[in-house]
């Protein structure tokens, strides 16, 4: 089962501050999902976003 990160987990796997992190939930090619009022990233999404470079999977 796949684990969902808050903008907290998310600040402490990418080593950034929390600007950024909100700057990258914004961010249309960033893997965060609105769950009611909550911003989550799943942990799998993040780690493959990472290792395109940060960059949105093209179709």
């Amino acid at each position: 089962m796949d684990r969902y990160l808050n903008a907290k987990e998310v600040m402490d796997v990418l080593k950034v501050g929390r600007s950024t992190v909100y700057a990258l939930l914004n961010r249309s090619d960033f893997p965060a999902s609105r769950i009611g009022k909550r911003i989550l990233v799943s942990e799998t999404a993040l780690r493959e976003w990472m290792a395109r470079g940060g960059t949105k999977q093209e179709a």
